[in-house]
């Protein structure tokens, strides 16, 4: 009996890049699903991603990703999805003034209404 190929062992890829056998493509899909929503990876050259995979530019090959990761639920958070998003920086600020204007009208308060009983 010959010996299978390379291209009939259930590979993908080609142009002779490495290849990635399903059940390696399985491996990484489970991976990338248990992975936590904050551990996505955070490439900075989408250029050149976009470029061996005969895409139009960096920005195409990053929502490309984008849609590869919501279809396939990849970096979701599943544990806390019923929770908030994390604040901006500006609504935390605003969130913190708030707080400390609070705490100190009611420190006036307390100490308004001791001084007043002494």
């Amino acid at each position: 009996m010959p010996r299978k190929s390379r291209k009939d062992s259930g590979c993908v890829g080609g142009d002779g890049a490495s290849q990635i056998t399903a059940v390696e493509l399985k491996i990484l899909n489970v991976i990338f699903k248990n992975c936590d929503a904050t551990s996505k990876p955070r490439l900075t050259d989408w250029d050149g991603i976009a470029k061996p995979l005969d895409m139009k530019d960096g920005k195409s090959a990053k929502e490309r990703f984008r849609q590869i990761c919501k279809k396939m639920g990849w970096f979701e958070n599943k544990e806390g999805a019923d929770q908030q998003a994390t604040p901006s920086r500006k609504k935390r600020a605003l969130e913190d003034a708030d707080d400390n204007r609070m705490a100190s009208s009611k420190k006036i308060k307390v100490e308004g209404e001791d001084s007043g009983h002494a």
